[in-house]
């Protein structure tokens, strides 16, 4: 150690190695008394015992092995998911665990506060109720609190039995509750007996009353989702709240909302002042992996800390000093600072009666000294894994009583060139005096700790009767980049709500308007989710539909701002422009509704409207609304190795116009951990382009993009079709680079669409093709779905064109994007894709090609076969039906080989004994079923037969849909099959292979089916079924190719070896391509 101005400073061992993986609490606990850390809240070893610690940490290896080392320390570990933890050790062992490699970051669990201080009718409820019939049944609202008061009327359902499905006590050691032994509770004649868990301050009961109070009682003390069910994680011993409790409880709503298969709903109405408020600390980190990735939206309060003067910023030249009083009976603050990387400062801190601590050099590690009978502490921490911003964290404390009381100073000097601006929060209001403040404080940035998470929905409060924000409501910064914080408003004044012992109080603050809008949440998800309008309506995607129709209606106020967001939250507006939106998307075809009419041959697929007639609805559109989305079209790009499943993350993919389109600015993207970059919104022409044969306009609009990632040689596709109102689905297989010299660049030419082109006529053909005898070997005894096909890119006898060989699957999906317009009816998409099946699988079964000795199935040329071109994107309407379908096709009735089902664009080209494609929309404008499409054209004696097998599938489907409750070996193949795929894709959660199909296969399914542009259902139907297969098939075939040996050497450098192909040897030479 040594000494400056008689301050004693402590250097830690190892300083280095444990500085940039704790946070400054942990800093100061090592060195700071018990006693003035129990005065300041720190309340590190809550029910434990008087030398064990709890910390949050963030680690890098897996459960087991970060379990063995918390374990080797004579510590618990309980593992959050997403590589967070909570770990409970002695505190002599906190060294140990921050030096073991397994340990990114340890953080002392910061201190919550509760954030209290006609509401639905100012949001817009009641007019929800009416129109759209939603009442929050479906959907579990969690709440982490200070309990609830479970024998409260306004949580029981018309029938006196509960709404709460859970109840979990982690104040009282983590004992759960179900809605069972709560209902026997209820009934008892001394209902805490068999439940003792209570809510003591109210603040949790009135909390969920705002949210989803119901049953029997005075309609105006009604929530906004009366009949949601409620999961409540009591987490509280009087009024703050550890942040690992938080996770803890965050992590128990997930999982509870997976099981019950219901969407979830997250209100947090809690606030810290503890942290840097820019999304650093372990807490906002885990709850903004959480939103990204879990089916839920997250609501949390902005606090109450916008007037309580507990901030202050300034320029550190142009504001050295910043004044605060203390008030009476304090017995010790804290303060945490922050400023820029580069200026080096010292401070001084004089009391009241102008006492001084003399000037302490601020540096990394921990400083301590006097001020007359007082003491401070200071904690520096240097860079962090997550901040850049030095944090010094300041205890004063009065060993001998109570602070000075009155107006101290804190004067920050610069002792090098640079200069920057500084921050500094005390804690909020309800852990000080009201009095003890910034004498200059500053109202922005005074957003509570986890709403400052950039992913979540922030809300402030404002009194509805007046217009006027609450003075007490937490604000975002004034210059935020960009983002703005709060993201919307409710109303957070006097708001009527239930309170322990069955009674009804009023309460004031911003966790009485975060609960409404997480109501609103429910209700929005009832009608999105539940009544199955719009599976994606959670998080993000919810979020955007709440604050683009916030109600602003401050003439005086520029929206968005840090103090109203974008705006006051209602209900009614933000459900009436997401209905417009879908309904935009259904007028134009993209959407349709089914009746069934005929029976199939295999029953399988009666399920997947393979018959069923278009059903004209009554749609009521904003014209406006209507105007400005049907000429925007999406896109999304995911980037596979080589041509196997293994995804490519950090790819940067640029997208811009082609030269003949209209110059915008290009746009920059980033493959995710899948390989998939986000959906965007892109300019396209109206819808009407595509749906009137004598148009003269391109239908689509045209964009160039280019693919780059470091080891890989460049793509560049040129020409991406976009339509209006569809979602364009663009694969790139990036090969491995040599790394001699320059990247060899590969350049995709997306070709126009072939259906009003200038091509010459189908050659006509026999439809039924004589078949050597069975003794031959050759013809299979029935016709087979193919894994691949190889495609040669020219006419029949061109023999300088390549072949390509392709997943059947992917053929079809290339060829109808090729042939036919996205955005027709699905009928009319499903009567051509079964052509362009029946049509394919007779070239295979005949052996047309490969009995004139060609080494090739099918050609793409028009005039013999279908359109095919090499890399091109193709469409989500197309891929579906496609992977509904894949392995039926027509017949004649008594025939065994699949009709040669030819067709024409019926514009340029006319075949009245054929399909024409033109012919086909206008009867699926009819109303026309896909089978009645194919009679029309075909004669009535026809018949959909589906195929006895699929090549290439481990296992074949098993007849019936796998869901909750499905048991058996077909769910034990799916679980193996997914948690072997999640080894490349990691945001598959890992599954038991027990064979019962439980919530969390049913949520690796669903993520699997997000991940791969499927429906998001969280069941295996006939399509995910065998897109699960394709893809285990894909991210296994090295290891069954390759000994160990190689396999690892393969694995290193991605390299996919193609399976051997009957009559084709390896092939080594045809490139393979996948969708």
């Amino acid at each position: 150690m040594y000494i400056i101005n008689k301050v004693v400073i402590i250097i830690p061992d190892s300083v280095e190695e444990l500085a940039s993986k704790i946070d400054t609490s942990l800093g100061l606990l090592t060195n700071v008394p018990k006693a003035i850390l129990d005065n300041l809240g720190y309340k590190f070893n809550v029910g434990k015992e008087e030398n064990i610690i709890e910390v949050t940490i963030l680690y890098r290896d897996t459960p087991e092995n970060m379990k063995s080392v918390v374990e080797s320390l004579g510590g618990v570990f309980e593992d959050l998911g997403f590589n967070f933890g909570i770990v409970d050790l002695p505190l002599d062992k906190l060294d140990d665990l921050a030096r073991s490699k397994s340990v990114q970051y340890i953080e002392l669990p910061k201190n919550l506060y509760e954030a209290d201080s006609a509401s639905n009718t100012a949001s817009c409820v009641p007019e929800v109720v009416s129109n759209y019939k939603v009442s929050g049944k479906g959907v579990l609202i969690g709440f982490v609190d200070s309990g609830i008061d479970y024998t409260h009327p306004a949580f029981m359902n018309n029938q006196g039995t509960t709404r709460i499905e859970y109840i979990y006590d982690l104040s009282d050691g983590g004992k759960l509750y179900n809605k069972q032994t709560i209902n026997e509770a209820i009934k008892a004649p001394n209902p805490f007996s068999i439940i003792p868990s209570t809510d003591l301050s109210g603040h949790g009961t009135h909390v969920v009353g705002d949210a989803c109070a119901g049953g029997n009682i005075n309609p105006e003390y009604k929530g906004v989702a009366p009949d949601a069910s409620i999961a409540m994680v009591k987490a509280s011993r009087g009024v703050s709240i550890l942040s690992s409790q938080i996770m803890k409880g965050i992590r128990f709503l997930v999982e509870k909302s997976k099981e019950l298969n219901m969407p979830l709903a997250v209100s947090l109405s809690l606030s810290t002042n503890n942290g840097a408020h820019n999304g650093s600390s372990l807490l906002e980190q885990y709850i903004r992996t959480v939103a990204n990735l879990e089916r839920a939206s997250i609501v949390i309060a902005a606090g109450n800390e916008g007037d309580a003067g507990h901030h202050t910023s300034g320029i550190l030249r142009a504001n050295p000093n910043q004044t605060f009083n203390i008030a009476s009976d304090e017995t010790a603050i804290v303060m945490n600072l922050y400023k820029p990387i580069l200026p080096e400062i010292t401070l001084t801190i004089i009391n009241s009666t102008g006492k001084s601590s003399g000037v302490i050099k601020i540096q990394e590690g921990y400083v301590q000294g006097k001020i007359a009978k007082d003491r401070f502490d200071i904690y520096v921490s240097g860079a962090r894994p997550f901040q850049l911003e030095s944090e010094v964290q300041i205890i004063i404390s009065s060993p001998l009583g109570y602070l000075a009381e009155g107006v101290w100073t804190l004067t920050i000097d610069v002792t090098n060139n640079y200069d920057g601006e500084y921050s500094i929060w005390l804690p909020v209001s309800e852990g000080l005096n009201p009095q003890t403040r910034f004498l200059e404080p500053i109202t922005f940035n005074t957003l509570g700790i986890p709403a400052t998470v950039d992913n979540i929905i922030a809300v402030g409060s404002y009194n509805p009767i007046l217009n006027n924000i609450s003075s007490f409501s937490g604000k975002g910064k004034q210059d935020s980049g960009g983002r703005v914080r709060p993201d919307l408003v409710a109303p957070g004044e006097n708001i009527m709500g239930p309170v322990p012992n069955g009674s009804y109080d009023s309460k004031t603050g911003t966790s009485m308007a975060a609960p409404q809008v997480a109501g609103i949440c429910a209700l929005i998800m009832e009608w999105g989710i539940i009544k199955g309008n719009d599976p994606y309506l959670f998080g993000q995607r919810l979020k955007y539909y709440l604050i683009k129709a916030a109600k602003r209606t401050r003439l005086d106020v520029v929206y968005p701002n840090p103090s109203w967001g974008y705006g006051q939250v209602c209900a009614l507006d933000s459900l009436n422009l997401i209905e417009e939106d879908l309904s935009a998307i259904l007028t134009r075809g993209s959407k349709r509704f089914y009746d069934t009419n005929a029976p199939v041959t295999n029953s399988i697929y009666n399920k997947y409207n393979i018959y069923r007639k278009n059903i004209k609805e009554k749609i009521t559109v904003n014209i406006n609304t209507r105007q400005t989305t049907a000429n925007v079209g999406r896109l999304k790009v995911q980037c596979f190795k080589s041509d196997g499943y293994i995804p490519v993350d950090g790819t940067k993919v640029t997208v811009r116009t082609s030269v003949q389109s209209d110059n915008v600015n290009s746009i920059e993207l980033v493959t995710n951990v899948s390989g998939l970059t986000q959906e965007i919104e892109l300019q396209a022409p109206p819808i009407e382009y595509s749906l009137d044969e004598n148009s003269n306009q391109t239908p689509y609009s045209s964009y160039d993009i280019t693919v780059e990632r470091s080891g890989f040689n460049p793509i560049v596709i040129k020409g991406c079709q976009i339509f209006p109102g569809q979602v364009a689905y663009q694969i790139c297989n990036l090969k491995t680079s040599s790394g001699r010299g320059m990247y060899r660049q590969e350049v995709i030419e997306v070709l126009p669409n072939k259906l009003n082109g200038n091509y010459p006529p189908k050659i006509p053909e026999d439809v039924d093709k004589p078949l050597p005898k069975p003794s031959s070997g050759v013809v299979l005894a029935q016709p087979v779905v193919p894994e691949y096909i190889i495609v040669h890119q020219g006419s029949p006898n061109d023999d300088s064109a390549p072949n390509y060989k392709v997943p059947f699957k992917d053929y079809i999906k290339n060829v109808a994007s090729c042939e036919i317009y996205s955005t027709w009816p699905k009928s009319t998409i499903t009567a051509n894709i079964f052509c362009m099946l029946s049509f394919t699988l007779n070239r295979i079964y005949t052996e047309w090609y490969r009995g004139k000795g060609k080494n090739f199935d099918v050609t793409s040329s028009t005039a013999y076969d279908h359109a095919f071109n090499y890399g091109r994107n193709i469409y989500d309407s197309i891929s579906a039906v496609v992977d509904e379908i894949f392995s039926t096709y027509i017949r004649r009735v008594g025939k065994k080989q699949p009709l040669l089902t030819q067709y024409c664009d019926g514009k340029s080209v006319t075949c009245p004994e054929w399909l024409s494609q033109w012919g086909s929309k206008y009867l699926g404008d009819q109303g026309k079923s896909p089978f009645e499409i194919l009679t029309n054209y075909y004669g009535n004696d026809i018949e959909l037969v589906t195929a006895e097998k699929v090549a290439g599938s481990p296992k074949s489907y098993p007849g019936n849909e796998l869901t909750i409750g499905s048991s058996g070996e077909s769910v034990r193949t799916i679980q193996n099959q997914l948690n072997r795929i999640s080894r490349n894709y990691p945001l598959i959660p890992k599954v038991s292979e027990d064979g019962q199909y439980d919530a969390k296969t049913a949520e690796a399914v669903r993520v699997f089916q997000e991940t791969f542009t499927l429906p998001r259902t969280g069941v295996v139907d006939y399509a995910t079924w065998y897109k699960i297969s394709d893809v285990y098939v894909g991210v296994t075939r090295i290891a069954e190719l390759r000994n160990e040996f190689r396999q690892e050497s393969i694995l290193g450098k991605n390299i996919f070896i193609p399976p051997t192909m009957p009559n084709c040897g390896i092939q080594r030479d045809i490139p393979e391509f996948y969708y």
